[in-house]
């Protein structure tokens, strides 16, 4: 049952990854702006508002210089693991030349079914502390430190809810740089 295929409706699709939020982790996610993103407590990110692919992602490690030691590592992932990406993004919160290493995964509609949709995210879900662990290891040597962390990077907030959602845009726009200017305009209004 392909209900999913061609065309969709982004609120479709957020429907559908909310109820698995409210299955496997109720009360662990945010929806940063209905019917185009939403944010799992543990940062992961979910990008639905293009009409062509769902985009999941979480950052990895931030305040990295670039150095041929971070691309090995960042390569190495990259050939290990044919349906996932990881690159170098600059760091949108902290206003310095600082980089992050994301990970990303996209999954085309009319790829998806509801199982699939299901499936896939679940395992998005259950996989990502291991490749952060694994990854930000291999990173520590150059530096820098684990990307998701609300309470270190919003100190000046103290609304715990208000910390998650800032952290979820600066996440967003790691991913999709056309929502940079969203997130500049929601940090500065906290400083």
């Amino acid at each position: 049952m392909a209900i999913l295929h061609g065309r969709t409706e982004p609120v479709a699709v957020e429907n559908e990854l909310h109820s698995i939020f409210d299955r496997f982790i109720p009360g662990q996610w945010t929806c940063l702006v209905p019917g185009e993103m939403t944010v799992t407590h543990s940062g992961l990110c979910f990008v639905y508002f293009d009409d062509r692919f769902l985009q999941m992602g979480y950052g990895i490690h931030a305040g990295l210089t670039p150095s041929r030691g971070v691309l090995d590592v960042v390569a190495k992932y990259n050939g290990d693991n044919p349906f996932v990406h990881a690159w170098l993004s600059p760091h949108v919160s902290s206003g310095s030349e600082e980089w992050s290493v994301m990970c990303g995964y996209k999954m085309f509609y009319h790829w998806l079914t509801l199982d699939r949709m299901h499936n896939f995210t679940f395992q998005i879900m259950q996989s990502q502390h291991h490749v952060v662990a694994e990854m930000s290891g291999e990173l520590a040597p150059f530096g820098g430190y684990p990307f998701w962390n609300p309470d270190a990077s919003f100190p000046e907030v103290t609304d715990p809810a208000e910390r998650i959602r800032l952290a979820g845009f600066s996440l967003v726009a790691s991913l999709k740089p056309v929502v940079r200017e969203m997130v500049e305009h929601a940090a500065s209004s906290h400083r």
